[in-house]
């Protein structure tokens, strides 16, 4: 039996996961908590990690069941084949997520107006100015030749300036 990545929809991934837990499979979505604001009332719910992913363990032969559950889209594939993640790689993966409370996990952001430095890119081993910070990118303003003008860069592109 394999590891395998699902494409799900969209804010369905807990019901999914549930589908397929009811079939048998061994799945795999970690779920945070987090605060959500209404117009009325804040409320914690609890989202997935990985938002439209979940992964599954499976023999290859039962891939036709798998895709036929409702809401699962497709699998993912890298260099046109199912993308498969080993058995070692996925145990370290899960204990990761049962010893580490979501309180404890924490993306990077960057603050808006805090100086980064440009670590990949054909921009590399500049300093920029963070003017916008969202999901996976960042806007910077950019300095050179006493002007400046505004980029954007995926976040693992950048780093903070010592």
């Amino acid at each position: 039996m394999s590891w395998f990545v699902l494409y799900v929809k969209s804010r369905a991934e807990k019901k999914v996961a549930a589908r397929l837990n009811e079939q048998g499979f061994m799945v795999f979505c970690p779920i945070k908590i987090e605060k959500r604001k209404w117009s009325d009332r804040i409320r914690k719910v609890e989202v997935p990690y990985f938002k439209s992913y979940i992964f599954i363990r499976c023999e290859e032969k039962q891939a036709s069941t798998v895709l036929a559950t409702a809401g699962v889209v497709r699998r993912l594939f890298w260099l046109s084949k199912p993308a498969v993640i080993y058995e070692k790689e996925m145990q370290e993966v899960i204990q990761f997520f049962s010893t580490n409370k979501s309180a404890n996990i924490e993306y990077e952001t960057f603050a808006v107006g805090e100086e980064v430095y440009i670590e990949k890119g054909k921009l590399q081993h500049r300093k920029a100015v963070v003017l916008k910070n969202d999901k996976t990118k960042v806007i910077l303003s950019l300095p050179v030749l006493g002007c400046c003008f505004k980029v954007t860069l995926a976040k693992n592109k950048i780093g903070r300036t010592t």
